[in-house]
């Protein structure tokens, strides 16, 4: 039986309604597959996913990497890693024709490395860097530059000795060293996930957005960041964003919390942006409604600055037409929204 797994890379256009322009890749496989990260190089996209090789009962998962032309015809899908210990976390651009994955290897349950190895578009590799960490796995994995040119690796961790998933950052410097590791502990932020981290305006600390997962409905929280990446203050939103929120840094007396909200006192759950001053007071409220769907948000990096305008923000998300939302196996057709 032949398995799909599907790319789909926007590239024109952009409107307050689902964007209907983009193209994307069926790519057929015996195997089970599942996108990790694309990326956008000089004449090429590079996405990376995982494979599942052996049966139901004794599989593994595979990390592959794919180039892309801007036609969409794949040139090169190979698998660079055979071992379920070596996961590609995400890659990051470097230059127009290079990019480093950030790779978790789980060794045993006293030793976790995570690597990061450079390539080019041939997927040569140029350069590695291994870092022991605190024993454990990853969750999730997002990545940013900050203003003095470091990348920003955050997300959740699954830390053996506390048996728990609490938040991380990883500042890793030009040469890619891992030079700064930070593990965010606190009752309040077990078992949540890091849906994304920005650096503020004004460089004086970060926003972290923290999400309880699809199945609670518990109040969202958001970290503030001092520049050593302590918390300076825990946001709590009023109106629970239960469905992957993501946060951006507006200007340096505002910022935004994108999501699907939920409402307790009707019920209703609507994808939203809600605006904020930075005594976290709201400002003002933005909802995207379509009539007879259930609507989610993307999960991660739902809501950014595009590339070519700077001052235009893009949010991001699914149309599901219906009363009820299937989550995980959806029957019905969904539509990407883009506004």
């Amino acid at each position: 039986m032949h398995k799909y797994i599907t790319i789909a890379i926007l590239v024109s256009y952009i409107s307050i309604l689902p964007a209907q322009q983009v193209f994307d890749i069926a790519v057929h496989s015996n195997l089970n597959e599942g996108p990790i990260s694309v990326l956008e190089l000089d004449n090429y996209y590079i996405a990376c996913s995982e494979k599942q090789f052996g049966d139901s009962e004794n599989s593994n998962w595979f990390s592959s990497l794919k180039k892309i032309d801007r036609q969409g015809v794949m040139i090169t899908d190979t698998v660079v890693y055979e071992s379920s210990d070596l996961k590609i976390l995400l890659l990051c651009e470097t230059s127009e024709f290079t990019f480093f994955a950030a790779i978790s290897e789980f060794v045993d349950e006293n030793i976790t490395n995570l690597i990061l190895v450079s390539f080019d578009t041939d997927f040569n590799v140029l350069d590695t860097h291994k870092t022991q960490i605190s024993a454990g796995r990853f969750s999730s994995a997002n990545i940013f530059v900050n203003h003095a040119n470091e990348y920003i690796m955050s997300g959740s961790y699954d830390i053996n000795h506390l048996n728990s998933k609490i938040p991380y950052v990883f500042v890793i410097d030009e040469n890619l060293n891992l030079t700064r590791q930070v593990y965010i502990t606190g009752t309040n932020r077990s078992g949540t996930l890091v849906m994304n981290t920005v650096e503020k305006s004004d460089d004086s600390g970060y926003y972290m957005a923290l999400w309880g997962g699809f199945l609670t409905y518990s109040l969202n929280e958001f970290l503030e960041l001092d520049t050593n990446f302590q918390v300076s203050k825990s946001i709590i939103v009023e109106s629970a964003v239960n469905h992957s929120s993501n946060i951006v840094a507006t200007s340096d007396s505002t910022y935004c919390i994108s999501g699907r909200f939920f409402y307790t006192s009707t019920d209703e759950r609507n994808m939203a942006i809600v605006k904020y001053d930075t005594a976290h007071a709201e400002i003002m409220r933005k909802e995207f409604i379509i009539e007879d769907s259930q609507d989610v948000a993307g999960a991660y990096k739902n809501f950014f600055y595009s590339l070519t305008e700077p001052e235009t923000l893009y949010f991001t998300g699914t149309v599901n037409p219906g009363d009820v939302l299937e989550f995980y196996y959806q029957s019905t057709p969904s539509w990407l929204a883009v506004y």
